[in-house]
C-alpha cells in the first residue's frame, strides 16, 4: 500500500481578472493559492492455476485534490449583468475532486512465451461520474531480448479540475 501527499502554495502578485485590467499586475497586492493532493493505492497479486498458470492482480486507488484560490473568485458579475446558472453572492474559493477506482486483471500464461492479460477497471469521480474501462493485452516473447506486445483498452482520465469559477457546484460538506 502506498500513501502520498503533495502540497503546493503559489504566492503571486494579483492581476486583473476581466475587462480592461485583465492580465495587468496589481503591484504590491499579493495572494496565495494552495493545492493539496492526496493519493492512496494498493494491490495484491495472487498466483493460481485454472486451466493455465495465471497471476491475478486486484487493486484500488483513491485520490483527493483540493484547490483553494481565494483571489481568483473575487471578480463578481454585478457590473456585467447576470449569467444563467450563477449566483450573485460570494463564491467559495475551494474546489474538491475525489476519485476512487478498483481494478482486476489476470496474466494468463498460455505458453511459456505467450501471455494474455484481460483486465477491468471501475472509476467513480465526483465531477465526471462512473466509468468502466475494459482491456485486453497480449505479449509474445520471440527471443529472450525481443517481445511483441499489443492490446485494446478503453481509458478514463479525469481532468484535475472540471471547475468553472462562475458556476462551480459545492462539492464538500456544508
Amino acid at each position: 500500500m502506498v500513501f502520498s501527499y503533495e502540497n503546493t502554495r503559489n504566492r503571486r502578485l494579483n492581476e486583473g481578472l476581466a475587462g480592461g485590467s485583465e492580465g495587468s499586475i496589481n503591484v504590491g497586492d499579493m495572494s496565495t493559492s494552495e493545492y493539496d493532493n492526496y493519493a492512496l493505492s494498493g494491490e495484491v497479486s495472487i498466483p493460481f492455476t485454472f486451466g493455465f498458470s495465471q497471476v491475478a492482480t486486484l487493486g484500488f486507488e483513491y485520490t483527493k485534490e483540493v484547490l483553494d484560490d481565494p483571489y481568483s473568485v473575487t471578480q463578481s458579475t454585478t457590473n456585467g449583468g447576470v449569467l444563467p446558472g450563477t449566483g450573485s453572492g460570494p463564491r467559495d474559493s475551494e474546489a474538491t475532486n475525489e476519485n476512487i477506482a478498483f481494478f482486476a486483471e489476470s496474466n494468463i500464461h498460455l505458453t511459456d512465451r505467450w501471455t494474455l492479460t484481460p483486465g477491468l477497471r471501475f472509476d467513480n469521480h465526483t465531477q465526471f461520474g462512473s466509468n468502466w474501462s475494459p482491456s485486453l493485452n497480449t505479449s509474445y516473447q520471440l527471443t529472450d531480448a525481443v517481445s511483441i506486445k499489443g492490446g485494446l483498452a478503453r481509458a478514463f482520465k479525469a481532468s484535475p479540475f472540471k471547475v468553472s469559477y462562475l458556476s462551480r457546484p459545492r462539492l464538500h460538506g456544508p
